[in-house]
């Protein structure tokens, strides 16, 4: 430890455990307790070194993130990644723009992974990402869904509902909104499609509430639900819980029901938005993802709330909700996406980069993968998890 100016320096523990300690003319210095690792930083030719030996204080960000005031040559910010992460390009060609913008991920029962990219491309790949793709373009997928067929259903932004058998991506069928026709599909702006438990496939559009894909040997016609108000019917997204209850999320409410009922009556489903005279309730009605981890609780991702858990009443129609926010450690709170790792914690990726979320505890650890505003930035539907516990 005689490498450390012992006049002069500052220790901090930060969020993750580590140890930093600053120094006033021999640079920066980290030390790993679990593994006794002990490094040092100093200012050197190479592009990511400090910019100065000479530091005077330090401190953490909510998203990991730490900052150094030094004598003489401004702030520096250490960005840390704890996690080995891999960046990939679908196009190599130009890493900015709408070619790399990833707006859909998803893997299929064979682990092969889908990419939709805002330039309206659809790349599948196997699991290790390597090789050239089979792509489709002009497509604008927004999202993707493998049914019980083995078929590839894919919703775009603005041109209706595609499906496709899944190894050939030979096109079965394309549906879109014909105005005369009420048996098609309501929008064709398309953001998110569930297949239930009894295997009946539900298509939300961003425009014109849901559908109810109803197949026959005459080909597939189209059941409308509507939910009066008219954000209400911009949906984002769906999704069945163990109960068999099916959970929408809409630019106006967290919406619930039971499709049994909904069957019988198009009024049969409950919402909840936001109220700031309410004790408990949402904390925000713009609904971005829906996510039940394996304990069976439910989590809502808001557009300017952070996340919530949704605590049944116990009677089947009321319940709370438990809010969490930047103010907990929550990178942001634009919520983009929710997925479970095998240990439990929960992932939340947000318009400001990515937390870690241990449920039991409470408590968040928040990560920035570069300096970039923009890189830490992540879109509506793009993540999904394999059954190697590998997380996109």
């Amino acid at each position: 430890m005689s490498v450390i100016d012992m006049e002069r320096y500052n220790i901090l523990v930060d969020s993750q455990g580590l140890i930093w300690i600053t120094t006033y003319g021999n640079g920066l210095f980290c030390y790993t307790p679990r593994t006794e690792q002990f490094r040092h930083f100093g200012n050197s030719s190479e592009p990511n070194s400090p910019a100065w030996d000479y530091l005077l204080s330090i401190t953490e960000d909510r998203a990991g993130n730490i900052w150094i005031g030094t004598e003489y040559a401004g702030i520096i910010k250490v960005v840390k990644s704890p996690y080995i992460h891999r960046l990939f390009l679908p196009e190599c060609k130009g890493a900015l723009g709408k070619n790399n913008n990833i707006r859909s991920v998803y893997i299929d029962r064979s682990q092969q992974i889908w990419l939709g990219t805002k330039n309206g491309n659809l790349y599948r790949y196997d699991r290790q990402l390597i090789g050239k793709p089979y792509t489709i373009t002009g497509l604008n997928p927004y999202c993707m869904l493998q049914d019980s067929k083995d078929r590839m259903w894919v919703g775009t932004k603005t041109n209706g509902v595609q499906i496709f058998e899944r190894q050939s991506m030979r096109r079965i069928s394309w549906h879109r909104h014909e105005p005369d026709n009420p048996a098609s599909i309501s929008h064709n702006s398309v953001y998110a499609l569930l297949e239930d438990s009894r295997n009946r496939i539900w298509v939300a559009t961003y425009g014109n509430g849901i559908c109810l894909a109803e197949e026959s040997a005459d080909g597939i016609n189209f059941r409308r639900f509507s939910f009066g108000q008219i954000l209400r019917n911009n949906i984002r997204f769906l999704m069945e819980d163990s109960k068999n209850i099916i959970w929408v999320g809409s630019n106006d409410g967290l919406l619930r029901f039971n499709p049994e009922e909904l069957f019988t009556d198009p009024s049969a489903y409950q919402a909840f938005r936001i109220d700031p005279d309410q004790p408990g309730g949402i904390n925000s009605s713009d609904i971005k993802t829906i996510y039940e981890d394996s304990r069976r609780r439910l989590w809502i991702g808001t557009a300017g709330g952070g996340i919530s858990q949704y605590i049944d009443g116990g009677d089947g129609n009321s319940g709370r909700f438990m809010a969490y926010t930047e103010k907990d450690g929550l990178a942001g709170n634009f919520v983009t996406g929710i997925q479970e790792d095998n240990t439990g914690k929960l992932w939340i990726s947000t318009e400001s980069g990515i937390s870690r979320f241990d449920p039991e505890s409470g408590t968040f650890n928040a990560y920035q993968f570069s300096e970039k505003t923009y890189a830490n930035y992540f879109n509506d539907n793009a993540h999904a998890y394999d059954n190697q516990g590998n997380m996109y």
